[in-house]
């Protein structure tokens, strides 16, 4: 890593499963078979896993709700490999991994001891919301400052006062307020993802970069999938999983992201050397 990048990167949050999920310590569980027992646990603290502890005080069967969400039948279950993933896996192999094999939840394990668990219920915690937030920000940076070298500010601080946006005429009172007490401000450095894929629209001609950055403007538009989970994370009022977001939503979103981050660095500017 060069001296420079240094000043110009920030390291990403660093989140794994067992920062999002619960451990073996702190859960509730079973010391019996007793499905009736197990089913009044479940549903009066809406688990939808319960683990059973046995005599050798292990961790080797559980129950869980045959619906999600639904607590008038449940299932008596072995822990196998199927439902256990190591509990230092990243947050984004964690997704992935619940999406493809489409399932809410896993036993996290160190080795072959089960430590821990984490299902869908846990993309609420803070953690969760610190990885997605420091993501979109990164993003967003990223793209607004390679904006800010391709276009002229004044033509877009012009665009953006014509448009009948909300957002985009809040930026421009936000920018508006900032000049007039005096603060250096910058147009793109208030820009949100949104905004960024307005402009990506509105100056293709002007833009070097716009054929590579084009298939993202779905994502990045108010109706689009990048805003919608920033909606979700700046207004945590329904939780991360709501059903405006699935897991299948955050695979989408972090695959793509991912890509889009590839390309900007790709594709960002050399002139930042002093």
């Amino acid at each position: 890593m060069k001296i420079q990048d240094y000043f110009l990167n920030a390291p990403l949050v660093d989140v794994t499963a067992a920062h999002i999920g619960i451990n073996k310590w702190d859960w509730e569980y079973s010391e019996k078979r007793d499905i009736n027992h197990a089913k009044s646990i479940m549903k009066s603290n809406r688990y939808d896993v319960l683990p059973i502890v046995n005599s050798n005080n292990e961790i080797e069967q559980y129950y869980s709700t045959t619906e999600w969400n639904n607590y008038s039948t449940i299932d008596l279950k072995e822990i196998d490999n199927s439902c256990c993933v190591y509990y230092r896996l990243s947050i984004e192999d964690l997704i992935s991994k619940m999406h493809l094999e489409n399932r809410n939840y896993y036993f996290l394990i160190n080795h072959s001891t089960v430590v821990g668990l984490v299902s869908l219920v846990n993309f609420s915690c803070q953690s969760a919301y610190n990885f997605f937030f420091q993501t979109i920000s990164n993003t967003e940076r990223k793209l607004s400052m390679l904006l800010k070298t391709e276009l002229d500010e004044l033509e877009v601080i012009s665009t953006l006062r014509k448009s009948t946006d909300k957002i985009n005429q809040d930026l421009v009172k936000q920018y508006d307020t900032a000049v007039n007490n005096g603060v250096d401000a910058s147009i793109f450095e208030m820009t949100y993802l949104n905004t960024l894929g307005y402009l990506i629209s509105k100056f293709k001609d002007s833009l070097d970069s716009y054929e590579q950055l084009e298939p993202y403007t779905k994502y990045l538009l108010s109706s689009g999938l990048f805003s919608i989970v920033r909606n979700t994370i700046m207004h945590p009022v329904k939780g991360i999983i709501n059903e405006d977001v699935n897991i299948s939503n955050l695979y989408e979103f972090i695959t793509e992201n991912t890509r889009l981050n590839a390309l900007l660095d790709d594709i960002e500017p050399s002139n930042n050397t002093p």
